[in-house]
């Protein structure tokens, strides 16, 4: 006998004043949505355990905090009571970090991505969006898409598949009206405590400290501004259906020597560098077609790298100079 399907409920708009709540909303991508949130008229709780997130990005802000793990039920609870959606983007995000310790990264990535979407079930939530990654997919052929076959490299990535795969899931299972965005590499402001490349590089540069290569330096990214990731998210709340994936990002290559070169450029300083072997688990080559997001959310990537990375780093200039003053 087969399962049952439970019926397609007709879509529901997600009107401005309902409550969404942001997973790891003290993070960099976290700090720049519940801004735009705001400003649209969303009311926001955020969940954070604090471990990478800083609560000094979210100060002053008209918003709920809950400090607490999305591995631990009560939390989760606590959080999600009385909410309308869920942006998920709490997670362990360090690829090498995940080859260290691969259980840590599933009991926070797979684990509390599983009892998030099961409280989400039970308290009735309208829209999960679950923030993925390339990561998810590995080496392919470019650009990337939706129809790649994901052969993650490193259990970070493996992390985010599972991820993907329960959404999935309980969108066809419980009717949830999941989402997943799987993002290119984001950089932008906030993001001093983070350890994406564009943040580690300027940090490094502004200290006077060498910047870390490893490899060749010649590996590529698709770099995406965060505002532009933060449209996408909100486009996706605005999405009525569900048991979707999109991809997330510029379209365009870059490789690190080139970023170096523009990071040089933009602020007037001459890097210099520290070469290191290439570690197991990364992506040589990555970038991302964006044309079903475009096609079906509308999204369409407006901030160019040279004008990012100038926001970016004037950003840290001005955080930096805050903070010992």
């Amino acid at each position: 006998m087969r399962a049952s399907v439970p019926p397609i409920i007709p879509p529901r708009e997600l009107k401005p004043g309902a409550r969404v709540l942001v997973t790891g909303g003290a993070g960099f991508i976290g700090a720049n949505l519940v801004r735009i949130l705001l400003r649209q008229s969303y009311r926001v709780r955020v969940l954070d355990n604090f471990t990478a997130g800083q609560r000094q990005y979210l100060s002053g802000l008209d918003i709920e905090i809950i400090t607490g793990d999305i591995c631990d039920r009560e939390a989760i609870a606590s959080a999600i009571r009385g909410c309308d959606a869920v942006v998920h983007l709490a997670a362990r995000t360090s690829v090498i970090d995940s080859v260290a310790d691969p259980i840590a990264n599933f009991e926070t990535n797979v684990s509390g991505t599983l009892l998030l979407l099961q409280a989400s079930v039970a308290s009735g939530i309208e829209r999960f969006i679950f923030a993925s990654s390339n990561a998810a997919v590995g080496d392919q052929a470019l650009p990337m898409d939706e129809l790649s076959v994901p052969r993650p490299l490193s259990p970070y990535g493996a992390s985010k598949l599972a991820g993907e795969a329960y959404c999935h899931s309980f969108f066809r299972s419980y009717g949830l009206r999941t989402v997943i965005l799987r993002f290119a590499n984001v950089y932008g402001p906030w993001s001093w405590h983070s350890e994406n490349v564009i943040s580690r590089f300027i940090r490094r540069m502004l200290n006077d400290e060498p910047i870390t290569i490893y490899g060749d330096g010649k590996q590529t990214r698709d770099f995406i501004f965060v505002t532009d990731v933060v449209q996408a998210i909100v486009l996706a709340l605005d999405y009525p259906f569900g048991g979707e994936v999109f991809q997330i990002g510029t379209g365009r290559e870059t490789t690190l020597l080139e970023l170096i070169q523009l990071l040089g450029e933009i602020s007037g300083r001459a890097p210099r560098l520290h070469w290191m072997p290439q570690p197991a688990g990364e992506i040589r080559r990555n970038y991302t077609s964006f044309a079903k997001a475009q096609q079906v959310l509308g999204f369409v990537p407006r901030v160019h790298l040279r004008e990012g990375l100038a926001r970016t780093y004037e950003w840290f200039t001005e955080w930096m100079r805050r903070q010992r003053t």
